[in-house]
C-alpha cells in the first residue's frame, strides 16, 4: 500500500516518467508461518489519455539470494570484527607497494596521517624501508609463500621501534601484512643479555 501510494503521489509531478516502474524487496508470511523473500517489479497501466488504469507486476522468489546476502553480511561482519580484534597493524598494499587499505593507529605509522591510502611506500618512508618492503613484495608474490621478516623503523612520536611482519600474497597482485610491534619483547630480551 505504502509502494503503491508513494508512486501515486508522483502523479502530479512532469518530471517523473510517466512509465516509471518500482522494484521492491518483501518478506511475505505464508499460511504456515514460514517467510519467503519476494522480489517485485511493478509498473502502472494507462488508457490512451495517460490515465491510470490499473497496476501490473511480476514477482518472483528471491528466498535463496536473500538468504546468501543475509550470509555474507554476517561473514563481513565477522571478519570486521575478527579484524578489529587483532592488535596488530594490517596492511593491504598492491605489487607496486601502494596501500589499499590498513588497520593502524596513525601514531604508529611513521607517516602519521590517516591519508595513506593509494601512497605508495616510497612517497611515504625512508627510500631504504621503501626498497625492503617493494622486494619482499615481489618475492611473496612470486613464489606465492608467506614471508615471515624483521624490521626496525624510527618513528617520530615514540623513537625506534621493532616490528615483526608476516607477508601473504592476496590475489595474484596484493599482499597482505600483519605486523606486531616487538619493541617490549626486544627491550626485556636485552635486559636478560
Amino acid at each position: 500500500k505504502q509502494v503503491f501510494a508513494e508512486q501515486l503521489s508522483k502523479e502530479n509531478n512532469p518530471a517523473e516518467p510517466k512509465d516509471r516502474s518500482q522494484q521492491l524487496e518483501v518478506e511475505h508470511y505464508k499460511a504456515d508461518g514460514s517467510t519467503i523473500w519476494i522480489g517485485m517489479n511493478t509498473t502502472f497501466t494507462r488508457d490512451e489519455t495517460g490515465k491510470i488504469t490499473g497496476l501490473q507486476g511480476v514477482s518472483r522468489d528471491i528466498s535463496e539470494r536473500k538468504k546468501a546476502e543475509f550470509a555474507l553480511q554476517k561473514s563481513e561482519e565477522q571478519a570486521n570484527a575478527l579484524i578489529q580484534a587483532i592488535p596488530d597493524l594490517i596492511f593491504r598494499m598492491d605489487k607496486d607497494g601502494t596501500y589499499l587499505s590498513y588497520k593502524a593507529d596513525p601514531g604508529e605509522l611513521y607517516h602519521q596521517t590517516d591519508d595513506i591510502i593509494g601512497k605508495r611506500l616510497s612517497e611515504i618512508t625512508p627510500p631504504d624501508f621503501a626498497s625492503f618492503v617493494e622486494e619482499k613484495i615481489k618475492l611473496t608474490l612470486d613464489s606465492g609463500i608467506t614471508q615471515d621478516f624483521e624490521y626496525e623503523m624510527d618513528i617520530s612520536s615514540k623513537g625506534i621501534q621493532f616490528y615483526e611482519a608476516r607477508m601473504a600474497p592476496l590475489g595474484n597482485n596484493e599482499v597482505i601484512a600483519i605486523v606486531r610491534n616487538v619493541t617490549s619483547r626486544k627491550s626485556a630480551e636485552s635486559l636478560i643479555i
